[in-house]
């Protein structure tokens, strides 16, 4: 793998990757090592963006995929029955694309949490009796606060 970095080539792999090829096949198939597709990226600002952009649609391409594999129907074994590690495969495969995508892009594809504080007010409820009242009442007033009128709970 010792492509010369040329449009071309940055083309190739910048589409491959908008596909959902990892970096990896992407690279491979246009013959350049990855290192020097990071290290490409990394001294153009430009290509660095469009590598970006490249990621995201890819992403989006997975995301689409993910249907198609889950939409796949199981083809029957010799006696007609379903084939259960079939379709755990399915589901592993599933799985781990969608694993792979919350890490990719956790903006769009990872799993939300939505915390919520919702508060109430605070009751508290004091017994006093009448002449606690009156007490309460002349050290409000002394502080220049006034407590509002209290029912008288009974028990």
């Amino acid at each position: 793998m010792g492509a010369k970095r040329s449009p071309e080539i940055e083309q190739l792999v910048l589409t491959a990757i908008a596909d959902g090829l990892s970096v990896r096949k992407a690279c491979e198939a246009a013959g350049v090592a990855p290192s020097s597709w990071v290290d490409w990226c990394d001294a153009d600002e430009k290509l660095g963006e469009q590598y970006a952009h490249a990621r995201r649609r890819g992403a989006d391409a997975e995301f689409e995929r993910l249907q198609e594999l889950a939409d796949e129907p199981p083809p029957p074994t010799a006696d007609g029955k379903l084939d259960s590690a079939w379709v755990q495969w399915k589901r592993l495969q599933i799985d781990t694309r969608k694993w792979a995508l919350s890490k990719r892009r956790p903006e769009k594809y990872g799993d939300r949490i939505d915390v919520q504080q919702t508060t109430s007010p605070l009751l508290i409820q004091i017994n006093l009796g009448d002449d606690d009242r009156g007490a309460m009442r002349t050290v409000a007033a002394s502080a220049k606060h006034e407590l509002p009128q209290l029912p008288l709970v009974t028990r």
